[in-house]
């Protein structure tokens, strides 16, 4: 999400305030604060380096408290039984679709493929 931000940025689409961080409640097994702790890491770390990027170009500071917000979120425990539901869930309809999310998605691969 910070990379298109700063794209549409860049390319003078939209100013920095004009984005809304929106977090994703449900369905509760797609929610970030499941993720694995390396990957919150890594998501906490990009999301700061994007709001020291657009802090001071964004006034009102909406975006910025947003990707803020998000970070908050990230930070509170995971629940182990939702990231297996996600799991599940991702293998049936990758069975179902003839896909595989570990192929498409090799550096959050989560089984063998």
């Amino acid at each position: 999400m910070p990379d298109f931000h700063r794209e549409w940025i860049d390319y003078g689409l939209i100013k920095a305030p004009d984005f809304n961080v929106n977090i994703l409640m449900n369905p509760p097994h797609y929610r970030i604060d499941n993720l694995p702790m390396p990957d919150k890491e890594a998501v906490i770390e990009k999301y700061n380096e994007h709001i020291d990027y657009i802090s001071p170009l964004d006034m009102l500071q909406r975006a910025t408290n947003g990707y803020k917000s998000a970070i908050n979120f990230i930070e509170q425990p995971s629940i182990p039984t939702l990231l297996e539901e996600f799991k599940e869930l991702t293998n049936k309809m990758d069975t179902i679709r003839n896909e595989s999310f570990n192929k498409t998605f090799p550096e959050f691969s989560f089984n063998d493929d």
